[in-house]
């Protein structure tokens, strides 16, 4: 397989990531208890089945964003590499978040429960802040590489931007993690990630069905 195909084919895992997000976001949703205590939230069935899919989904999207970027580096320019690096290493991070999150968090709300009564360690909420916090400001970036480039349409690097501004404020009014907060709060979040996944899945198509590279051939952006 040509390095051209492999690319193109990172489009797929960006559409089918970008799903798995979506289709996590509605069902955490749908079955929301905001009565539940902490150790209940994390035993449920709901959790665990989101948990699966952000896991499988998380590896994919970041797939993806190799496959936007590797689509034309050139014309992305010095701000669409450091948009893309700020973004995979905070894909990576957040990753990890969420890796502990299925794993870690259930095993505390099974043996020791009581520990979710009290505030996590600053160095946990610094953490969490990081990861979020780089993670959509890289997409950010990138979706401000992708307007100036032209290589994908202009309406989904700007719903791109919109979902990640969204996403980078809950995560800073909450203070970090991907969830948390209210109904009201959970609901504006998952629109935002439909918004913010959408676009992603929107790139990814045009990258798979190979219209990447626009049509007037932009120059490379500095």
């Amino acid at each position: 397989m040509s390095s051209g195909n492999l690319i193109r084919w990172c489009g797929l895992g960006a559409i089918l990531g970008a799903a798995l997000f979506i289709i996590a976001d509605l069902i955490d949703l749908l079955t929301a208890d905001f009565d539940a205590s902490p150790s209940e939230f994390f035993t449920s069935f709901g959790f665990y089945l989101t948990s699966a899919l952000l896991l499988v989904g998380g590896p994919l999207v970041l797939l993806g964003l190799v496959g936007l970027y590797a689509g034309r580096p050139e014309a992305m320019g010095v701000l669409g590499l450091i948009a893309f690096l700020v973004a995979f290493f905070g894909g990576v991070l957040a990753q990890g978040a969420i890796w502990a999150d299925s794993f870690v968090s259930p095993a505390i709300a099974i043996s020791a429960p009581e520990l979710f009564d009290s505030e996590p360690p600053g160095v946990v909420i610094f953490g969490s802040l990081l990861s979020f916090v780089l993670v959509n400001l890289g997409w950010i970036l990138f979706g401000v590489a992708v307007l100036r480039a032209r290589i994908y349409p202009r309406l989904a690097a700007l719903l791109l931007i919109a979902g990640a501004v969204v996403a980078l404020l809950l995560n800073l009014l909450s203070g970090g993690g991907p969830g948390g907060g209210g109904s009201v709060v959970q609901s504006v979040g998952v629109a935002s990630d439909i918004l913010f996944f959408g676009a992603i899945a929107w790139m990814g198509f045009v990258l798979l069905a190979g219209m990447g590279p626009s049509a007037e051939q932009p120059s490379r952006v500095r």
